[in-house]
């Protein structure tokens, strides 16, 4: 396998990982849970964060291109799954099978919630992307915390505005609704100071996989262009 061969194998595993992290995110966002009773939180934000670093190094190693590809891809694979759960929900449901209840309150999707998930996604997503090239123009490939936090900061605080605005704007109250916004803000940007290790471990791992040399393709031990190095 060379290397072009290698940069696309990754570059299909982030995608299908991305797209993986958001379909569960939109599932485990179904679950309220109570942060230390400082505000109510849903269940997807144990796996979100990891779709803005898994962006982040999209981005640093394919450029925004492709990160923006990822990211409609993405958005075009959660409406799939929207649209096959709601179709399984109506469903008649079977005479023996008392679960239909269930069935709807965990994968039943409220369309205020669908709605919410997919365009603060979209935004978010996307502004991270942008964010992260404008100031990769400036620092080059140095200093990947800075455009990586900085592009995950600006991208967090839109999207928790954006999602709790359309989900839960005049549902709660207005020093709910706050405390909701600050309080998942407050550990998705924690979460990612925490990663930024992880990213820089990926961006590097990565690197490395694409530099290394295929055994078909290295030259062998008495090759004429390893004598004519000698020389």
């Amino acid at each position: 396998m060379d290397r072009a061969e290698r940069r696309e194998l990754a570059f299909v595993g982030c995608a299908c990982l991305s797209v993986v992290l958001l379909v569960v995110s939109n599932i485990a966002a179904t679950k309220l849970w109570d942060f230390f009773g400082v505000a109510m939180l849903d269940g997807g934000i144990v796996s979100f964060p990891l779709a803005f670093v898994l962006s982040d190094v999209i981005v640093e190693i394919w450029g925004g291109r492709r990160a923006r590809m990822v990211v409609w891809l993405g958005f075009l694979m959660n409406l799939v799954v929207v649209g096959i759960l709601g179709l399984v929900q109506v469903l008649p449901a079977g005479a023996e099978w008392g679960h239909q209840a269930a069935y709807e309150v965990i994968l039943g999707f409220l369309p205020r919630v669908v709605f919410g998930s997919l365009v603060s996604y979209l935004v978010a997503q996307l502004l991270n992307v942008l964010v992260f090239v404008k100031i990769r123009e400036r620092t080059g490939r140095r200093l990947l915390w800075v455009r990586s936090l900085g592009s995950s900061v600006v991208a967090n605080v839109v999207n928790s505005l954006v999602f709790c605005g359309i989900v839960f704007g005049g549902v709660v109250s207005v020093g709910e609704w706050w405390a909701m916004v600050g309080t998942s803000c407050g550990i998705m940007i924690l979460c990612e100071v925490v990663l930024t290790p992880v990213n820089y471990l990926v961006v590097a791992s990565l690197r490395t996989f694409f530099r290394k040399e295929s055994p078909a393709t290295k030259p062998s031990k008495f090759s004429k262009t390893e004598v004519n190095s000698d020389f």
